[in-house]
């Protein structure tokens, strides 16, 4: 019985790692950059922190490893500073910012006068 329950146990273990190679290899075939690259396009998906070990932070929009998750300021440039584009935040200014694909408006400051 318990030589069947390690057995079942390690079967059903590897269901997950199958259904990830299985996923990897269809994104890489069907990716329109080439297998070492669209691998590379995946790992930085995962963050700016994977971006910068795989050299792909800073890539602009449409180039591979820019995803839009990875632009916080929705300037075009993922894993950039905040402030890449040289402008400073000013008050009463309506600035967008992403985060994780959700879009956030600070609007203008209310003026009373």
């Amino acid at each position: 019985m318990a030589r069947f329950l390690s057995s079942a146990i390690l079967k059903m273990t590897t269901i997950p790692i199958i259904a990830v190679a299985t996923a990897v290899s269809v994104y890489v075939r069907t990716s329109p950059y080439p297998p070492a690259l669209a691998l590379a396009h995946l790992v930085a998906r995962a963050g700016c922190p994977a971006a910068a070990a795989i050299g792909l932070a800073g890539a602009r929009a449409g180039a591979p490893g820019y995803h839009e998750r990875n632009d916080p300021d929705g300037d075009g440039i993922a894993c950039a500073p905040a402030s890449a584009d040289g402008t400073p935040y000013v008050p009463g200014q309506t600035t967008t910012t992403r985060a994780g694909g959700a879009k956030f408006v600070r609007p203008k400051a209310f003026d009373e006068g």
